[in-house]
């Protein structure tokens, strides 16, 4: 007898199932795409909010007149004001930068 309740409830459940996988694979990629953009979006705000602005070469800690870099550095704060470093006021010169930090100092 179990079976048989079984064989027919079978109709019912495939019909309250079969609306629901129609929808599933009529995801609107448009809106996972804008997600996607967004969490990009979120992600360059994040590191331009942990990156200050600077005025002068002098206010990064761990960059000394003496280092190769100060004048091509000193020449980009005067002339386009587009360095910035880090909260704890260094710049980290010799540390690679991601993708999402080029992205936020350009």
């Amino acid at each position: 007898m179990n079976a048989f309740r079984k064989l027919l409830l079978a109709p019912l459940v495939m019909g309250v199932v079969s609306p629901l996988a129609g929808q599933a694979q009529s995801l609107d990629m448009g809106s996972v795409n804008r997600y996607q953009d967004q969490q990009d979006i979120d992600r360059m705000r994040a590191i331009e909010a942990q990156m200050g602005q600077v005025t002068s070469v002098s206010q990064f800690s761990d960059v000394q007149p003496t280092d190769w870099a100060y004048q091509a550095l000193s020449n980009l704060v005067t002339k386009y004001g587009c360095v910035a470093g880090y909260p704890n006021g260094t710049f980290k010169g010799k540390q690679a930068m991601s993708r999402y930090e080029a992205a936020a100092l350009l």
